[in-house]
């Protein structure tokens, strides 16, 4: 699998993406990715309140992050920003 995004989301902490109902959606939606062969569904932490994850194209990884926006809207989840960038291995 070669990843060429990556996204890169940020919080103000880390009790925001540790939200139950949030937490349990992203999860959710990467191991349906991993399954597709999307991403190899490994995150790096960059700190309590950043997370990287790297998937094989622009749509993947734009897929992704709608799905966090949308389910951190419904949990009142603030989002400091949803990035997606290139990646090279």
């Amino acid at each position: 699998m070669i990843l060429t995004k990556k996204t890169v989301i940020t919080w103000p902490d880390d009790s925001n993406w540790l939200n139950e109902n949030l937490n349990n959606a992203r999860l959710n939606k990467i191991d349906e990715m991993i399954l597709l062969d999307k991403t190899d569904g490994i995150p790096n932490d960059l700190l309590n309140s950043v997370v990287e994850r790297f998937f094989i194209d622009e749509a993947a990884a734009q897929e992704y992050i709608d799905l966090v926006v949308a389910e951190s809207a419904k949990e009142n989840v603030i989002i400091i920003s949803a990035v997606i960038e290139d990646y090279a291995e």
